[in-house]
């Protein structure tokens, strides 16, 4: 492999932006962006010390495009400040780190600091992709094919699974979350893979790295077992460990890598086609399977539970007109003996769909969260096709925001069955979809208790009064069982609910316990990265 430096403000990058220079990875075939930056180098006047918010804000991007655009181990980052110190600064998933490696030399003096710069460059040029935090690499550099044994510290249990080829399609990422400083970051790839014989199938690959002791594939892997509908199978995994670096007091770094059978496509592309068609009545038969996966997560199997903890528009998926449910990452595993509840600092999921006892803070976690974070993403796509994206709109899907001033806003606008519709300023808008949101929101938010009392309160009042077969009426009372419309996710939910009546209930002593069983601080995209160190 080989390295070259390239001035940025003559050439900026594909994106746009202008890094005062980056040190560029030469791959066979791949051109200069994001994707084969090694380091990136921000240079600063003396008016500028090494603290300075500019310099470290520009560094900070640096590091977030090179995550968006490669999967990576660590990204690296040069400044260039005051009295020309020369700082590395090293972005790992539990934190991003700094020290000194030297001083510019000028033409007029050359001492031992100078030298310790020049070593560490030299050190740069001779070394290996995975050296520089590429994920995965080749005797002749990254490729988008490439075998797990090629990712350094992979641990493959399956002798199939070594030798297979995995072929990375569309270049980037489709989804995960990559764009983020420290915590979990992940990649997901729509992939082609070719196992030994040369047979190729449709897969997805995930890559994902934990700053704490986590396992998508161990979640993935129960519910998989349990024989839940509508989750997408997991063919093959594996472990990565990133050894403990000496910069840092923290243990090695986990990462998971997962292949799951093609998933299909994203809820939010099927709704859309749906609309187009005029036939809501396939929309509404996924969403009561999506039900039924939640349900039949939480219910009891030889005494084991999941809840899935992030339902969003991302992972919700639609293969061949059957609902998918993916990415288990922030699901947690508990049995009959353990009690639904996480820690009270863990505000685990995606922002915008968090159920709202999820955004307060509350220690308590059930189904019914995850059945709320349901109905939340069932209004944002009806609000996004049907409605006016107005101020409103903004400040629910708008971005990121304080937790408690989302929990505000969402409070306002699902105060009343009327506030709830008003705001979204629908237009003529199809019956049954409409329809379908009016009855899961008195299911998910009761007038009795109401919004405010269901945020507020030490324990969810609406637990004791679940009732699953609430859940059925919301589908009965959009889609009438004639013999001319199909609706075979409705039935099974139909037959399950009706088989296990007691699903989702959880009991008044198991609400008012202060059990923990899962620490889940920082793994949250609500929560700031943590305390950077300069």
């Amino acid at each position: 492999m080989r390295l070259h430096w390239e001035d940025k403000h003559v050439r900026q990058m594909p994106n746009g932006r202008k890094p005062d220079g980056v040190i560029v990875a030469e791959f066979p075939g791949l051109p200069t962006d994001w994707s084969t930056v090694a380091a990136s180098i921000e240079i600063k006047s003396s008016a500028h010390g090494i603290e300075d918010s500019v310099l470290s804000g520009q560094l900070l991007q640096d590091f977030l495009d090179m995550a968006e655009h490669q999967p990576r181990r660590f990204m690296i980052g040069l400044a260039v400040a005051s009295d020309c110190k020369v700082f590395v600064h090293l972005c790992l998933p539990h934190g991003i780190y700094s020290c000194a490696v030297g001083q510019l030399p000028s033409a007029a003096e050359t001492e031992s600091r100078h030298f310790e710069l020049i070593r560490f460059v030299l050190a740069m040029y001779t070394a290996l992709p995975a050296d520089l935090g590429f994920l995965a690499h080749t005797p002749y550099g990254f490729s988008s094919t490439f075998k797990v044994t090629d990712i350094p510290g992979c641990t493959v249990s399956s002798e199939e699974f070594k030798g297979m080829d995995i072929k990375l399609q569309g270049g980037r990422a489709f989804n995960g979350r990559r764009g983020r400083l420290t915590g979990s970051r992940s990649w997901i790839y729509r992939a082609q893979v070719q196992s030994a014989d040369g047979t190729q199938s449709s897969a997805i690959f995930k890559f994902i790295w934990y700053s704490k002791a986590r396992s998508e594939v161990d979640v993935h892997t129960k519910v998989q077992d349990m024989d839940i509908p509508y989750v997408p199978r997991l063919l093959h995994s594996a472990k990565v460990i990133l050894p403990k670096v000496n910069l840092t007091e923290h243990e090695e770094v986990v990462g998971d890598i997962l292949v799951v059978a093609d998933a299909g496509v994203g809820l939010e592309a099927y709704f859309a086609s749906a609309t187009i068609f005029g036939d809501m009545v396939p929309f509404i038969d996924v969403v009561a399977g999506y039900v039924h996966t939640l349900l039949a997560a939480n219910n009891a199997y030889g005494d084991t539970h999941v809840l899935h903890r992030d339902i969003s528009v991302n992972n919700l998926m639609v293969r061949g007109g059957q609902p998918v449910v993916i990415d288990w990452g922030f699901g947690v595993i508990f049995d009959h003996t353990t009690l639904r509840v996480a820690s009270k600092d863990a505000i685990i999921g995606t922002a915008p769909f968090m159920g709202i006892r999820v955004l307060a803070s509350h220690g308590t976690r059930s189904v019914i969260d995850d059945l709320e974070s349901l109905f939340l993403v069932l209004s944002y796509l009806l609000w996004s096709e049907y409605g006016t994206k107005n101020d409103h709109h903004l400040d629910l899907w708008g971005g990121k925001m304080e937790k408690d001033k989302l929990a505000d806003n969402r409070s306002n606008w699902l105060a009343s069955p009327a506030e709830y519709i008003k705001r979204m300023e629908l237009r003529p808008t199809d019956s049954k979809v409409l329809a379908l949101v009016k009855q899961f929101y008195h299911v998910v938010f009761p007038e009795d208790p109401g919004i405010y009392k269901i945020r507020n309160d030490a324990s969810d009042p609406r637990l004791a009064a679940f009732d699953a077969h609430a859940l059925l009426g919301v589908f009965d009372a959009v889609v009438e069982p004639t013999g001319d419309v199909q609706t075979p996710c409705l039935d099974k939910l139909r037959r399950f609910v009706d088989e296990n009546p007691r699903v989702g209930f959880m009991s008044e002593e198991t609400k008012t316990s202060g059990k923990r069983t899962a620490t889940d601080a920082g793994h949250s995209s609500m929560l700031p990265p943590s305390k950077l160190r300069y």
